[in-house]
């Protein structure tokens, strides 16, 4: 019964995740999208214990370049920019995408 629950969780979490991701999309394209629902189809539709492993190894694959993005484009994104108003503007999307993105890497 616990791994039936485990199981369960594990489905949310997919499914929470892609919907997350959505909402990051409001901003940035989200590759974490696809991705999610993708996931949670073969997490339902998995037959054995091996599909669940590539599961999590491709779901790990994803945070670390959730985590390259991060650190990439995470300074800029919260910069302010005395030049460009548009820029200043967009400043609290910049924000909830990447609190959004944080959340969904893990």
């Amino acid at each position: 019964m616990e791994s039936k629950k485990l199981s369960k969780f594990i489905e949310l979490i997919f499914l929470s995740i892609a919907w997350l991701s959505v909402l990051a999309c409001l901003i940035r394209t989200d590759f974490n999208f696809p991705f999610a629902f993708f996931f949670y189809y073969l997490w339902i539709s998995r037959d054995d214990k091996a599909n669940s492993l590539m599961l999590m190894v491709l779901n790990g694959i994803l945070i670390l370049v959730d985590l390259i993005w991060l650190l990439s484009v995470g300074s800029i994104w919260t910069a302010t920019e005395q030049n460009n108003p548009v820029w200043g503007h967009l400043h609290g999307l910049h924000v909830f995408v990447i609190f959004i993105s944080v959340v969904t890497s893990y």
